[in-house]
Parts: C-alpha cells; structure tokens; sequence
C-alpha cells in the first residue's frame, strides 16, 4: 500500500507542476476544481483517484492515534482536556 502510494503522490505531483494554474477559473474553490477534473476522468482513474485519497485520510488517523498512544498518561486531566479541545478544533479547520 505504501509503495501505490507514493506512485500516486508523485504522479499527483507531476500533475500539479505541469498544470498551469490559469486552467482553473479564479473564483473557483480548490474542491470545485477537483470536482471539475474528476468529472473528466474515466473509471478506472477515478478508481485510482479514491484509494489514493482514502490511503490519506487511513495514514493521517493512524498518525492521530500514534500520537495519543504516545502521550497517553503524560498529561494531568486539566491539561489532557486543552489537549484534546485543541485537537477537536484542528479537525474543525481541516474539514
């Protein structure tokens, strides 16, 4: 799994070096763009597309989970709770 992914993450790469940004309209959104080339790919690309967003969204949980395993018992209550108010509103501004 790792190894597709890092064939998808350089060829993504690829894609955004060669893509000349005056392809996309200005006041487009970034996932109005993406919708927008998705919309033109064939099924076997999307297919690709969808495991290689879904191997980012599992490699970013575990990483979360990785990190609460590390800290687990480390902080006091009080300060377990700022931890945690601090990480609820870092998953707000992903979103």
């Amino acid at each position: 799994m790792q190894a597709g992914m890092r064939t998808g993450q350089t060829r993504l790469k690829t894609w955004l070096a060669f893509t000349p940004p005056s392809t996309y309209t200005v006041n487009m959104s970034v996932i109005e763009s993406i919708m927008k080339d998705l919309k033109n790919l064939p099924t076997p690309k999307l297919v690709e597309v969808a495991r290689y967003v879904h191997g980012l969204s599992q490699a970013d949980q575990e990483a979360r989970r990785e990190l609460l395993r590390q800290t687990h018992g480390v902080l006091s209550d009080e300060d377990g709770q700022v931890f945690e108010m601090a990480l609820h509103g870092a998953r707000r501004l992903e979103a």
